[in-house]
């Protein structure tokens, strides 16, 4: 198994664990890998030397490449994405809006992710 596979393997298996613990999270928001969307949805891309990044684009335009420093620094920062989703999800029904109420929800969903992340 060469380093990109083990590489997609990990990150896979970290992801599935991650969704688990969000309970609920809708199918365009799970993170696919090598695997574009077109939808402003970030996704997975790992080059054959194992350089990851987590990409955003939406309609042909990429809007943002971020470079990740391993697994785990991936889903951070593609959870940190993911959660913010979330968060604007459930709080835009909300009659008592706030961009406070929003980071609260934020942190609250990546304390389930990093905890216990071993």
């Amino acid at each position: 198994m060469n380093k990109k596979e083990m590489i997609i393997k990990e990150l896979e298996k970290k992801i599935r664990k991650a969704i688990m613990k969000l309970d609920g999270i809708p199918e365009y928001l799970i993170p696919k890998i090598n695997v574009p969307n077109d939808y402003a949805y970030p996704y997975v891309e790992i080059e054959n030397n194992g350089t990851i990044y987590i990409v955003v684009r939406e309609k042909g335009v990429e809007y943002e490449r971020v470079i990740c420093l391993d697994v785990s620094d991936t889903i951070l920062k593609l959870f940190e994405k993911i959660t913010f989703e979330l968060a604007v999800n459930e709080e835009k029904n909300n009659l008592k809006y706030s961009i406070e109420n929003l980071k609260n929800k934020q942190k609250e969903l990546m304390k389930l992710i990093i905890l216990n992340d071993q």
